[in-house]
């Protein structure tokens, strides 16, 4: 079975909130699963030795990142974790998705040129709004599709229609949420190929 790495910066004082909920998100989620395999790396150890350790131990595997990002890293408190730079080589074979600012620019070429399978981020601000759980239903929805068997081009397809549904019944009453929300589903990014979860599974 597919080994899952999950990072979350929940203890960030920016964007903590917003990365622990998303990860209790997940615990929901897998908990009423069959999957087994799963490693939630937080705060306290998302580092890049650690991701070198969790990676190297954990093929093949499927990977998610909640912490802030830049056009060429995802970062915590203790610097980059991953970079064009830092572990690059780490996501060979590997589905990468993160949800964090700017990655999609360059760090997910960067992972795709180094073997990386696909990539799923964004290009430009993720935005979130306290109380308003469509942020974080949007943000996950795309993972979790893909954990079901849903290949990643029709993830794609089916993750702007996930955002286009929550933007069009927030809109009337919440312009400003429905908005940023949008910003976000323009943002969304898929680089990479078209691929299953059934693909990456190691043979028998």
């Amino acid at each position: 079975m597919v080994n899952i790495l999950l990072a979350f910066d929940e203890k960030d004082d920016d964007i903590g909130s917003f990365n622990q909920g998303c990860k209790e998100d997940y615990e929901d989620y897998f908990n009423s699963s069959d999957y087994k395999n799963i490693t939630y790396i937080t705060s306290q150890n998302l580092n890049s030795l650690n991701i070198q350790l969790k990676t190297e131990s954990g093929l093949p595997f499927v990977f998610a990142a909640y912490s802030h990002g830049e056009n060429y890293r995802l970062f915590s408190r203790d610097g980059d974790y991953v970079s064009s730079t830092v572990n690059i080589s780490s996501f060979k074979d590997s589905f990468f998705y993160t949800v964090s600012c700017h990655t999609g620019n360059q760090l997910g070429k960067d992972l795709i040129e180094n073997g990386c399978r696909c990539y799923f981020g964004y290009k430009d601000l993720f935005r979130s709004w306290s109380g308003y759980k469509d942020f974080s239903e949007c943000a996950n929805f795309g993972f979790f599709k893909f954990i079901e068997g849903v290949s990643t081009d029709e993830v794609f397809e089916q993750m702007i229609n996930k955002y286009n549904v929550n933007i069009d019944s927030m809109y009337s009453g919440d312009f400003l949420q429905a908005s940023l929300l949008r910003a976000n589903r323009d943002g969304l990014v898929k680089l990479g190929e078209n691929i299953t979860i059934e693909e990456l599974k190691p043979a028998i």
